[in-house]
């Protein structure tokens, strides 16, 4: 019998247009498979908090295990990110925690499918920022260096980052893990460190790729299933009505992380997102 999972998320009513793609978008899964939801509240308005509800998606007000709220640098929406190493504590009873980044959507089942494939078997399934079309793999290459090379220096020092930064970053933004996985005591124990040098937008990512290079049972999926597509545009299949990889193989992309908040106005006039937006509200979405 199939694990009980549960599926998290954390949204603002400023990424609100992007959170309901994402919820609905696992809506057949939650229904089929008995898969729970939580969002958590980082400010929506009541009619959108109640939207969540309608779908099956449990609202929780965001919780700060880690007193971070007293920390300089702090900003409410982080506590979207600091809460994600104590999601067994936050949210117990599920054997698997899947977390899913607001700006995220599921275009295939094996999106959803396969994380959860990874975790049954007890491995943290994470997807590292590779891939051959990525811009940190062509010409841009070099800037993406110099900038994790400056943010792991100024979250673990010079030491950390002079064997950590030539590492491919781990995303943080989709992943899946059973409740005892050892990722999750590793992942809280490296944030603690980040976070008093001191706390920025980077600390929790680079505590999770920390946590995620040293520790085992881990298993890294393809580009795939976490496709950042500020890093590389996907190219629309008409064919099959499917986001592809823009070049050969083109392989279909089974989870789509809309990354970026500069690129975001042409994910929504390029159609980028779940049914091409076809959910959207008139004025939901922000002018692009």
């Amino acid at each position: 019998m199939a694990s009980a999972a549960i599926i998290v998320t954390a949204t603002d009513s400023r990424l609100f247009w992007l959170a309901k793609g994402l919820v609905l978008s696992t809506a057949a899964a939650r229904a089929q498979q008995g898969h729970a939801m939580v969002c958590y509240d980082l400010g929506l308005a009541p009619a959108q908090a109640a939207w969540m509800e309608a779908q099956s998606v449990r609202v929780l007000p965001p919780e700060d295990p880690l007193d971070a709220a007293r920390l300089e640098g702090f900003q409410p929406y982080m506590l979207g990110q600091l809460c994600r190493p104590f999601l067994p504590r936050l949210l117990p009873g599920h054997d698997i925690h899947v977390w899913l980044d607001a700006d995220t959507w599921v275009q295939e089942a094996d999106g959803l499918g396969g994380l959860l494939h990874v975790a049954r078997y007890g491995n943290l399934a994470c997807c590292p920022e590779v891939h051959a079309l990525y811009s940190n793999a062509k010409l841009d290459a070099p800037r993406h260096r110099r900038f994790w090379q400056r943010e792991w220096t100024a979250a673990f020092g010079a030491e950390v980052a002079a064997t950590h930064a030539p590492a491919a970053m781990i995303n943080s933004g989709v992943f899946a893990a059973k409740a005892a996985h050892p990722i999750w005591a590793a992942w809280e124990a490296e944030l603690r460190v980040a976070i008093a040098r001191p706390l920025t937008h980077l600390s929790e990512q680079l505590a999770f790729c920390k946590a995620a290079l040293g520790c085992a049972r881990v298993e890294r999926l393809p580009a795939q299933w976490n496709w950042l597509a500020n890093f590389a545009f996907p190219r629309w299949f008409d064919r099959e009505s499917r986001w592809i990889e823009p070049a050969y193989p083109h392989q279909r992309i089974r989870i789509l992380h809309l990354a970026g908040a500069a690129v975001r106005p042409r994910y929504l006039a390029k159609g980028l997102l779940f049914d091409r937006g076809a959910y959207l509200e008139p004025g939901e979405a922000p002018a692009s």
